[in-house]
């Protein structure tokens, strides 16, 4: 049981969520190109992650190395650029806010 993770982000850091999709992917992750937020998930103080059934695990342990985020059920449609048809088959979705926008992982947890 796996999951495919993509990082969007909701803070208006550019390329905060293409600095973390690229340390979660060094870490093993399979991992999707960076996203924005859109609609009510477009500017957000804090961070959550969306989680497809199936792939909680790898909600989980992304969580624990972002500081233990919300996990919370993927929502339809999703608040990204491009909606459904840009997630595409990822199954994990972290919504990068202010407040961890900017930080390796490293100084998350």
């Amino acid at each position: 049981m796996g999951g495919v993770l993509k990082v969007a982000n909701a803070s208006g850091i550019d390329g905060a969520a293409g600095v973390l999709t690229d340390e979660f992917a060094a870490l093993g992750f399979d991992t999707r190109k960076a996203t924005n937020g859109a609609g009510p998930d477009a500017d957000l103080d804090v961070s959550k992650i969306y989680v497809v059934a199936g792939s909680e695990e790898v909600a989980r342990s992304v969580s624990r190395l972002m500081g233990g985020l919300e996990i919370l059920p993927m929502p339809t449609p999703v608040w990204i650029t491009g909606a459904n048809e840009n997630l595409a088959d990822a199954t994990v979705l972290v919504m990068l806010g202010h407040d961890l926008a900017g930080k390796r992982l490293a100084e998350m947890a």
